[in-house]
């Protein structure tokens, strides 16, 4: 889950195969069906799409040109699939020419992301556990 200030708009994620784009009063904007679990979520500003993290791959959802009455845009129906993965795909984090991915697999992937398309590089994590760290907020 994470907020997107410029939209006002919470988009979450679920094992329930859905991503939903929330307004800042939590009221459903976008719910969109997708083809398995989402496990992580990333928004990705150099290509303004947002990447999911799924069972085995990475999923790429673009903006659809259209706009929610709130002046949300809304994201496409339609997504990208990226293999890689072999397992569930964790954790997700970007930089200006990457994105990152971790599985349980035990790879950590290098997604290029500085060219129209995506390339990618792949390294084993041998010996190295994942940490998921979460912040409270009081």
């Amino acid at each position: 889950m994470f907020y997107r200030s410029r939209w006002r708009a919470l988009i979450s994620a679920s094992l329930d195969y859905q991503i939903v784009c929330w307004s800042a009063q939590l009221a459903p904007l976008q719910a969109i069906q997708t083809s398995g679990p989402i496990h992580s979520i990333l928004w990705c500003n150099r290509r303004n799409e947002l990447i999911a993290g799924t069972s085995q791959n990475i999923s790429v959802f673009g903006l659809s040109g259209k706009v929610h009455n709130s002046g949300m845009p809304l994201l496409s129906n339609q997504w990208v699939t990226i293999p890689g993965h072999t397992d569930i795909v964790k954790c997700l984090t970007t930089d200006d020419t990457r994105i990152y991915s971790a599985g349980y697999d035990g790879m950590l992937i290098f997604y290029d992301i500085s060219l129209s398309s995506f390339s990618m590089k792949s390294l084993p994590m041998k010996k190295h556990y994942m940490l998921i760290i979460r912040t409270y907020m009081s």
